[in-house]
């Protein structure tokens, strides 16, 4: 949802659900292995494949059907499938970043989580599905905790990006979150402190497993640091990650890049920093290659087509009226505005849409780009009495 550097612009205890639709048959909860997590950094063989540590590779129920090659979709059957979606132990969450998966599935990554109705707690900072057409399954339900965590207490991890890439048996996916403390007044009251990386596998037709947890940045409460992770882009053995920085009493973000080599992403040090002519070591080089103004949302998405690269974001931050697709020749720009489609933050329905997100693995029928809109009730009690309109909206934007 949208958010400031210290408090939530809008009621965060409403959770606009995110998600896409399920399967007829509500399938079963899956249980998550953790198999580490470190707050100070050590980094993971990034090489090693889902399973290849020996262990049993989990396995998703036989419930959703492989995927079929060369599927298309449209916005009405992903919308009908979306309100209808019936999990045990998720009833709405935001953000919704995807990353493709060899195997022709999809994951699915979300903020704040409202769980199952009498579920102690009722809402946790994070979850995950993944997707088979449109077949949902749900993991880690039933868990007490968010599926993502953060090793010190009273810290939470809020997904704003992911990317994956195929590696033996699988594929290996990278998860950044703002790390943020939560403070006693309540869900509304957090600091913004850092960011951190999560390293997940998942073996083909298998479950997400994760690997290590790690913090890129150290804690700090300038309102005006560089929010590391808000859009991620695999591309040429290299993972993109930009940033989003936002000045002081301001609510739209500029854009700045970072590259670092795969088998070192776990490592800030090794990350380079663009300063507009080129690769710096030193994170202070970092100057933004989309300015603040009109500027964008706090997280964005970006992906290849085929010899550019699109950025989907509000135009005008999480408050702007118009969702904004960007495309460049690199991923560090020049970036330039191909279109504006109109979409108002607040329609006056008591729901509020922002962080337009792309999804260019769901390929449209009808050649545009799929996105989705994250969606928020203005008071908790709308999201109590009508939990299905705080999920996702899918709509279509001229693909550039």
């Amino acid at each position: 949802m949208p958010r400031s550097r210290t408090r939530r612009a809008v009621l965060a205890a409403a959770l606009g659900a995110l998600l896409l639709a399920g399967c007829a048959e509500p399938e079963p909860g899956l249980q998550v292995e953790v198999s580490g997590a470190s707050r100070s950094g050590g980094t993971a063989d990034a090489s090693v494949p889902p399973g290849g540590d020996g262990s049993t590779v989990p396995r998703l129920p036989p419930i959703c059907a492989p995927p079929k090659p060369g599927r298309t979709y449209d916005t009405a059957q992903l919308n009908a499938t979306m309100t209808q979606l019936d999990l045990p132990d998720w009833r709405a969450a935001d953000v919704g970043a995807t990353a493709p998966l060899t195997d022709g599935r999809v994951l699915w990554v979300f903020g704040d989580t409202l769980r199952a109705a009498g579920s102690r707690p009722g809402l946790v900072a994070n979850s995950l599905l993944v997707s088979s057409g449109t077949c949902f399954t749900q993991v880690g339900a039933g868990r007490d905790t968010a599926l993502l965590g953060v090793p010190e207490d009273g810290e939470a991890c809020w997904p704003t990006s992911v990317a994956s890439r195929a590696v033996i048996g699988g594929d290996e996916a990278f998860v950044i979150c703002s790390r943020v403390q939560r403070k006693p007044a309540g869900l509304l009251d957090f600091s913004y402190l850092g960011a951190s990386l999560i390293r997940i596998t998942v073996a083909s037709g298998g479950q997400p497993v994760i690997r290590d947890v790690t913090s890129l940045t150290p804690d700090t409460h300038d309102e005006t640091v560089v929010n590391w992770g808000a859009g991620q882009l695999i591309d040429g053995g290299w993972l993109y990650v930009y940033g989003s920085q936002q000045g002081r009493g301001a609510t739209s973000k500029s854009v700045l890049v970072a590259r670092v080599r795969l088998a070192q992403a776990s490592r800030f040090m090794a990350w380079q920093f663009y300063d507009g002519r080129r690769w710096q070591e030193d994170a202070g080089w970092a100057r933004p290659v989309l300015p603040a103004n009109p500027g964008v949302s706090q997280a964005f998405s970006v992906h290849r087509d085929g010899n550019h690269f699109v950025l989907v974001s509000k135009r005008g931050g999480e408050f702007g009226d118009a969702i904004g697709v960007w495309t460049a020749p690199t991923p560090a720009g020049p970036w330039s505005l191909a279109s504006q489609t109109p979409y108002p933050y607040d329609d006056g329905s008591g729901f509020v849409s922002y962080q337009p997100l792309a999804h260019p693995e769901l390929p449209l029928r009808n050649g545009r780009l799929l996105v989705t809109m994250s969606r928020n009730p203005t008071s908790f009690e709308n999201l109590l009495a009508q939990p299905r309109r705080g999920r996702p909206v899918f709509v279509e934007v001229p693909k550039p």
